[in-house]
Order: structure tokens, then sequence, then C-alpha cells
């Protein structure tokens, strides 16, 4: 079971909100020592971003403030409730991710190859030396869907309700956001 932390429910404003990030950051993450070696250079907070996680009929979660929290060691999505409590949905332990992106639900014209996983998030990092992976994973089993790799870097991950943009720094590729096939790419290859 996840933990909870509480974050004091005072009234909404962007003080207010990066005040309660800032006590999630001294409540989650050990304090860091910057130079220090071994156990107490612990995990850094590398990126941060807010996103709005869409409520659907099937959504596991009822939360819709989110907050991405990239990391030397992963990556975690906390979820903020009305009541000023803070909550873990996902994480991923893993070697420096670049960054992370919320698929939101395609449009229902075509069918969904992942309706069963959504809601779905993607993460990029580097597996290797000039190797770049994209994971597709649901947030409502922690399961890996799709996997995407590339030789060249990439610099962000953009989604809306048609398309994936996988954009890196010598080309960007559109996938189907129905199926997370590659459907083309502009740009070298």
């Amino acid at each position: 079971m996840q933990p909870l932390y509480s974050v004091s429910p005072d009234k909404y404003s962007e003080k207010n909100l990066i005040n309660s990030v800032r006590d999630i950051f001294s409540d989650c993450f050990p304090t860091t020592v910057p130079g220090a070696a071994g156990e107490a250079a612990e995990e850094l907070v590398t990126w941060a971003k807010f996103e709005t996680l869409r409520l659907t009929p099937k959504s596991v979660h009822n939360e819709t403030l989110v907050l991405l929290l990239g990391t030397n060691r992963g990556m975690s999505i906390w979820s903020f409730a009305h009541n000023g409590v803070a909550s873990l949905l996902y994480a991923r332990i893993s070697p420096f991710i670049i960054s992370a992106k919320l698929l939101p639900e395609p449009s229902n014209c075509l069918v969904d190859y992942f309706d069963e996983a959504r809601p779905l998030i993607a993460t990029s990092q580097e597996q290797a030396h000039c190797k770049w992976v994209i994971h597709f994973a649901s947030l409502a089993t922690g399961a890996t869907e799709v996997c995407y790799a590339t030789n060249s870097c990439v610099s962000s991950l953009e989604a809306n309700q048609r398309f994936v943009l996988v954009c890196r720094v010598d080309s960007i590729t559109v996938l189907s956001a129905h199926t997370l096939l590659e459907l083309f790419t502009v740009g070298s290859k």
C-alpha cells in the first residue's frame, strides 16, 4: 500500500500549490548533500511538471491534478485530492528518465487497442550510449505495454487524442494514439 502524505488544504492559489510541492519534496525525498559520495548522495529531483489526468467512466483514479517528478533514480506520479492529501499513483525505478507524458484517451472514432490498460504514461530514457527507449506503461496495472527504441536523443514527448509525438534532436516520429504504432517520421531517420 502506498503511503499517504498530508498537504495542508488551504485556499487554492499558485503559491499554496508550490508550497505543497515543496512539502512533498521534503517529505518524500531524503536530504541530499551536494558532492557527497555513497549513501549521503541520495535521490535528486531533475525535473518536475504538472499535468491533468482526465477522468473517464472507467478511471481507477479520481484525482485530476498530478505532479510528475523525474529523479536521478526514476520517476513518480503524485496526485492531489481536494482535501489536500497527496498520494503516489505510479513509480518507475530506472536510470535517468528524460521526460514523461500522460497520454489522453484517444478519440473514440477508432478501436482503442489499449482500452483496458488506460490511462497510459510514456517515459523516455537513455538505455545505453546513443540508444533511447520510450516505455508506454499502464497507470492501472503498472505494466509496460509497448517499448519504442531509437538511436537519437529524445528531447520530449507530446500527445493528443489522435497522435503521440516522439520529438528527437534530428526528427519527429508520429505514432497512432490508438495503436502506438509508428505512422511516419519527419526529418532524418
